[in-house]
Formats: structure tokens, sequence, C-alpha cells
């Protein structure tokens, strides 16, 4: 992690969001990881978290909190799914005028609720009419419920949002994508290939020896992790500072391979200072 950044500007806002159809895809774990990224440049970054009560409850990581519960009186409210959501599109309007990033990290299970605000708001029109460069990650594992699932969300956003275009993340947390020519699993995969048309495709390693989950007892995020002296933290979550030296090694290694596929993925990074 960089101490102190040198600010940098994208050249447009930045509106991203990181979602899927079930939870437990990694979709936090990759909406930090890209937040570290803008961080890191010193870009300023506004993470939206859409999820529970109950999770949010133990943690306060983000600038906005839409939970979950609230799309239930969607019906009572102006603009239904929109209204909702209005604390997100309120920060906004900031970054189109100042400039930034917007990092939206969608809940499991809303991707129903997102294609229906999509539809009525036209905000894939408006992000770009206001400048906006926009990408949404769509999150899978080696599944093939979860593979199928992350076709059809990408499919459903092409038809509402086509002025957002999709970058598919093969999370490897349960497994390698590499399967067995002509099986059930290489076809579910090759599906969902198709969707991205020769777009380049972001692999997301499993970290290694389960080090973020024996790490998670400090209730940091992974940029924060990296920030700690392995003996101080050891003391904290209860541990010895050689596993935990181990430990951060392996998030280390991580945190720079993905860095590495971030920007793969998001070619105008290129043009900003300290990327």
């Amino acid at each position: 992690m960089t101490d102190d950044p040198i600010p940098a500007r994208l050249p447009k806002p930045l509106y991203l969001e990181v979602l899927g159809a079930s939870t437990h895809l990694g979709k936090t774990l990759m909406a930090n990881r890209l937040r570290d990224a803008f961080t890191d440049m010193g870009v300023p970054v506004t993470l939206v978290r859409i999820e529970s009560e109950r999770v949010t409850a133990v943690t306060t990581d983000y600038d906005v909190w839409i939970p979950t519960e609230h799309f239930a009186r969607a019906a009572d409210l102006p603009g239904g799914v929109a209204g909702v959501l209005r604390p997100a599109f309120l920060a906004l309007q900031p970054i189109a005028e100042v400039g930034g990033c917007m990092i939206v990290d969608w809940a499991g299970g809303l991707v129903g609720h997102r294609a229906s605000m999509l539809a009525a708001t036209a905000l894939g029109r408006m992000l770009e009419k206001r400048g906006f460069e926009t990408r949404a990650f769509v999150m899978t594992t080696n599944h093939p419920d979860r593979m199928a699932e992350a076709r059809e969300v990408i499919e459903v956003s092409a038809k509402v949002a086509p002025e957002i275009p999709h970058t598919l993340v093969l999370n490897e947390r349960h497994g390698a994508f590499d399967f067995v020519e002509g099986s059930m699993l290489s076809k579910r995969l090759s599906d969902l290939l198709q969707t991205q048309r020769g777009k380049r495709v972001l692999r997301m390693e499993k970290i290694h020896g389960d080090s973020l989950g024996h790490l998670a007892p400090a209730g940091m995020t992974l940029g924060g992790l990296l920030d700690q002296e392995p003996d101080l933290l050891a003391e904290m979550i209860g541990s010895d500072e050689i596993t935990v030296t181990a430990c951060l090694s392996h998030l280390a290694a991580w945190h720079q391979r993905m860095g590495a596929e971030v920007r793969a993925v998001l070619p105008f990074l290129e043009e900003v200072p300290g990327s």
C-alpha cells in the first residue's frame, strides 16, 4: 500500500459496479481491491455497499450504505427501486463535477432489482451523457449454476443498459476453471465466455492458505492488513508472528497480481499518473 499517494485525476469520472446473482462469489473482496487500486493512486473513491443490516452491523467499511431490507418497500418510494438507491445517486453528483470514482458493491440476489432500476432510470445513458467511464464486474465461481447465472446477468444487463460494458470475473475460490473438454462444465464455461465476445476476462486467484480468513478477526480491510506489522497484528488476533507473516506475504502477492488484472481490464488507467 502507498502511505502518501500523489493525488491523481482520472481522464473521466468513473462508475463501477460489482455484482452477481448469488452470495459468496467474492463481490466485496473484488470491490475492496478496486477501491485499493484507486486509493493507492490518490483518486477519490466513494464506496457504496448494498448489504443487509445484519452484515453492516459489524462493519463501517463503506461511504454510502443502502440496506437490502429497504428494497421490500420500494413500491412505496418515489421512483420505486430508484428511490431505494437515491443515496448513491446523490453521491454521483460531486463525482461528475470534480472527478473521482464510485464503486457499487451489490449484495447477492439483487440483480433483478438492478435490472429494473437500469430500465426505469436509463442510468447508463445518463452516465454516458455526463462523461463517465463505466464498467460492471460480473462475478462467478466454477460451479455450473453460478456460471449459468452469470451468463444470464450479462445478457439481461446488455439489453437494459448497453452503455455499461461488462467484465467477467472468474473467481477461483472453489477451484480453477480447467474443465475436461466436452464435459458439461466445459460447455457451461464456453457458453458464458461467448457473452464476452473476445473481451478480456479477469481471473481472481484464490488467496493461498486461507490467509485472509486467518486475519479476519482483526476486522480490517485487505489494504489495512497489509499496512500492519506482523508482530502487532499477531498479538491483536491471538496468533503467532510467523503464521501472520506468511499470511501477509500471501495477501501481498495476491494483491499485486489482482492489481495487474485490474489494470489490464481498465486500460484507461494507463493515462493516470501513479497507476
